[in-house]
């Protein structure tokens, strides 16, 4: 299971996964997050006005999660000033851009919303992006050649991408459904 469809895409093309067991589980879904309650409006305005000192994201070129948000903030036409103004903190993954937005260390963030969404709601403020504003985040798993059980392998990829009880699962944890 990945977080983005080219590393399973990579290991079948390299001949490690099973040939046709490549499918998309989940569609991930990028949130503009602060921990704090106040900080982040309903729309995603405090982005173009500026009333923060950072942003934390993803590393864009290495992180899915990084490139939506990239895509979102260009789309706003806020990418270059906030670039230029050394006021954009990259992880180097969406797990440490959450860890500086938690924290603190960063005002607010863009995280994935299975990191905050919990059966409570999320805490502190958040935005949700538009779909149409940054490309999919299709989520992809394959099943390997060299697992300890292929066959008990082979169940759970059909249960996982079947079975209406994992799909809700899934879809319950923050995620989008292809």
């Amino acid at each position: 299971m990945s977080a983005d469809s080219a590393r399973p895409e990579q290991l079948e093309r390299e001949g490690h996964a099973v040939e046709g067991s490549r499918f998309i589980y989940a569609i991930g879904v990028p949130v503009l997050w602060s921990a704090s309650t106040d900080v982040v409006d309903g729309e995603g305005k405090v982005l173009s006005e500026g009333n923060f000192r950072h942003l934390a994201i993803a590393e864009p070129r290495t992180a899915p999660y990084g490139m939506a948000a990239q895509q979102v903030l260009t789309r706003l036409g806020v990418w270059d000033a906030l670039e230029r103004g050394g006021r954009l903190v990259k992880g180097n993954s969406i797990g440490q851009t959450h860890s500086q937005v938690a924290s603190g260390a960063a005002e607010l963030g863009f995280v994935a919303l299975a990191q905050i969404k919990t059966p409570a709601g999320i805490a502190g403020s958040h935005w949700i992006p538009p779909a149409d504003m940054y490309t999919p985040i299709a989520q992809a798993a394959v099943v390997l050649k060299r697992a300890d059980d292929l066959e008990a392998a082979r169940h759970f990829a059909h249960w996982l991408r079947n079975d209406p009880v994992a799909r809700k699962a899934i879809e319950d944890a923050g995620y989008g459904l292809e």
